[in-house]
């Protein structure tokens, strides 16, 4: 699981509702400058294993099996709207949440979406002009995959007291 693919999906999704450029659907950054207009600025907060993973072994030829793990996390984004109708765009967003399209996007990428939180309004003025400001956490799971392959011992001997071992 890396986060910068995440992100990149998450932003895909926000991009396909809302019609923004990628100018203006970002990571948050708190050092770049804000683009101009409205925009849309994602931050994952939060990563949780959820139960344990699934283990299998896979036996290979000349000592080696395949060890493949498989887990799920969940996954906590949260979605900032700045400017213009910041309502109608979240609302757009929380909408699309249980469209079909939406559910085959992510579950292509492994991905689902669990819910959301409550909207809230953030919006304040900033150097005497009101800027508008809605935000919502959205909570999804991810499986992750992942294989190593690991050798194998084929065989062990040893010596003790008058015995020889053998495995």
């Amino acid at each position: 699981m890396d986060k910068k693919v995440l992100s990149n999906y998450f932003k895909e999704w926000i991009r396909t509702v809302t019609g923004l450029d990628n100018n203006h659907v970002i990571s948050l950054n708190t050092t770049a400058p804000r683009p101009q207009g409205q925009y849309v600025a994602i931050n994952i907060l939060n990563i949780r294993k959820i139960g344990e993973n699934e283990v299998k072994y896979i036996t290979k030829p000349n000592n080696f099996v395949d060890v493949d793990r498989s887990g799920i996390f969940e996954i906590m984004l949260s979605v900032d709207v700045y400017r213009g109708e910041a309502f109608n765009i979240l609302s757009s967003l929380i909408n699309s949440s249980d469209e079909v399209w939406t559910t085959e996007f992510f579950s292509a990428k492994n991905i689902g979406i669990i819910n959301q939180s409550a909207s809230r309004d953030l919006s304040r003025e900033i150097n005497n002009s009101w800027e508008e400001r809605l935000q919502c956490d959205f909570f999804f799971y991810v499986t992750d995959n992942k294989t190593e392959t690991v050798e194998t011992i084929e065989h062990i001997s040893g010596n003790g007291f008058g015995q020889n071992y053998s495995i």
